[in-house]
C-alpha cells in the first residue's frame, strides 16, 4: 500500500496542535484502558456502556431538527440535557458542528448540525474497537496551556466502520461516515455539575485526522474519544453489554433506555424492581413537551419496546399527584430473566476488573518513585500515528 498522507481534518486549530503535541505514555491511564480490553472472540458480542455519558441524551433523533437553518452563531446553536448521576444534578451542554456539505444547487454550503443517528452508531463502533485492546492513551495539551492530560486514542480505516456498520443493518456510505466523524470532531459536549464547576468540556473528538489513500475506504482515520470517556475508562465507570442490542432498537430513547438500566439497574432480577421518574427520564432525553401527556407517550412507547426486546417482563405507571393534579409519573419495571442474567454476568466482570485494578494500583505505587526519575521521552513515548 503507498505510503498514506497525513491530513488534520478541517476543525479549529487549537484541537490541531493539541492533537500535535499529543504524546503516546505509558500511564495508569493505559493500564486501566487494558482492563477495559473484551476478548474479541468469547465478548465478540459485547461491548461496555460508560455510567453518565451513556445515559445522557447527547444525540438529536430528528433528521428535521439536526440540520440547523438560518442560524450563523454556534451560540444559537445548542441545547441541554439534566441528569441525576449520584447525588448530583450534571448538565450536559450539546453544540452543534458547523460543517460544509453540498445543497440542493449543488454548491457548497456552511451549516450547523447536531449529532444524531448516524453519529451515535459510528461513535458505538468505535468504542467497540477500543474494546478490542488497539486504543492507546495519549498525553496532551491545550496551547499556551502548562497543564498536561490524558486521552484515549484510536486508529482504524473507514473500510472497517463501513463494513461493521453494515453488519450492524447501518447502510452509511464513505462520504456519509467521514461527515459524521468530522460532526463529532465539531460537535461540543460540556458536563457542569450543580455548583456550576466543569467536569469536562471539549469535543465529542477533541482530535481527527485522515491519512489519505487512493481508495476512499483505505482511508486511516485517528481520533481521540472526550476526556469524560477518558475519565470513566480510568475509574472503571462502566458496564459490561450486549453489542448487537444497541442497532436492534427501533426508538433510540428505547435504546437510551436500555443504557441507563445496564448502568443503573445492577441488581435486576426478581424482588427487585427498577423505580423512576418521567421527569428524570425527560430532562435526560429531550426538552420537556407542553403537556405531560405527551411525555408519557414517548416513555410508554420505550417500555413497551423494552419488554419487545425481552429487556424487561413488565411495567407499572402511578401517577403522582398534588391536590388532585398529575404532576409526574412513577415507572417500576420488572426485570426479564435474560437481562436479570446479563447483568449478573455483567457485575461478575465488573468485580473482576475492580479486582485487577486495585492489584495495578499497589504496583503503580511500588514503582512510582522511579517512573517520576524518568522523562516520558525516554524512548517509549511516540506520536500520534500515521
Amino acid at each position: 500500500m503507498p505510503k498514506q498522507r497525513l491530513r488534520l481534518s478541517q476543525q479549529d486549530d487549537w484541537t490541531g496542535k493539541m492533537a500535535m503535541n499529543a504524546n503516546k505514555v505509558e500511564n495508569n491511564v493505559q493500564l486501566a484502558l487494558d482492563l477495559f480490553g473484551l476478548d474479541p472472540l468469547v465478548d465478540r458480542d459485547f461491548t461496555h456502556t460508560l455510567s453518565l455519558y451513556d445515559v445522557v441524551g447527547k444525540y438529536i433523533y430528528d433528521r428535521r431538527s439536526k440540520i440547523l437553518t438560518g442560524v450563523t452563531s454556534a451560540a444559537d446553536a445548542k441545547f441541554h440535557r439534566k441528569i441525576i448521576h449520584g447525588n448530583s444534578e450534571i448538565t450536559a451542554t450539546i453544540t452543534a458542528a458547523n460543517i460544509e456539505r453540498t445543497g440542493k444547487n449543488g454548491e457548497k454550503e456552511s451549516v450547523f448540525a447536531f449529532p444524531g443517528t448516524r453519529e451515535q452508531a459510528i461513535e458505538d463502533v468505535l468504542r467497540k474497537l477500543a474494546t478490542e485492546r488497539r486504543a492507546e492513551t495519549y498525553e496532551t495539551q491545550l496551547p499556551n496551556k502548562k497543564k498536561k492530560f490524558h486521552l484515549i486514542g484510536l486508529q482504524f480505516s473507514l473500510y472497517e466502520i463501513h463494513q461493521e456498520l453494515e453488519r450492524q443493518g447501518k447502510g452509511y456510505n464513505y462520504v456519509e461516515i467521514r461527515e459524521g466523524l468530522e460532526i463529532l470532531s465539531k460537535a461540543g459536549l460540556n458536563f457542569v455539575s450543580e455548583d456550576g464547576s466543569t467536569l469536562a468540556n471539549a469535543n465529542f473528538f477533541p482530535v481527527l485526522f485522515f491519512a489519505d489513500a487512493p481508495k476512499k475506504g483505505d482511508a486511516q482515520a485517528f481520533i481521540c474519544f472526550h476526556p469524560l470517556v477518558t475519565d470513566l475508562i480510568t475509574n472503571t465507570k462502566y458496564r459490561r453489554s450486549k453489542y448487537s442490542k444497541l442497532f436492534e432498537f427501533q426508538s433510540q430513547r428505547a435504546r437510551l433506555f436500555y443504557d441507563r438500566l445496564c448502568c443503573s439497574w445492577i441488581q435486576a432480577g426478581p424482588g427487585r424492581p427498577y423505580n423512576i421518574l418521567l421527569t428524570t427520564l425527560i430532562a435526560a432525553w429531550k426538552d420537556p413537551a407542553n403537556r405531560l401527556a405527551k411525555d408519557k407517550e414517548i416513555i410508554v412507547e420505550a417500555l413497551n419496546e423494552l419488554v419487545e426486546r425481552d429487556i424487561i417482563e413488565k411495567y407499572e405507571a402511578e401517577p403522582k399527584k398534588n391536590k388532585g393534579k398529575i404532576y409526574d409519573w412513577l415507572f417500576t419495571l420488572h426485570a426479564s430473566n435474560s437481562f436479570a442474567k446479563q447483568q449478573a454476568a455483567a457485575q461478575k466482570v465488573f468485580n473482576q476488573i475492580t479486582a485487577k485494578a486495585e492489584g495495578r494500583a499497589l504496583m503503580s505505587e511500588e514503582g512510582q518513585s522511579q517512573d517520576n526519575e524518568h522523562d516520558n521521552s525516554d524512548g517509549k513515548s511516540s506520536q500520534i500515528p500515521f
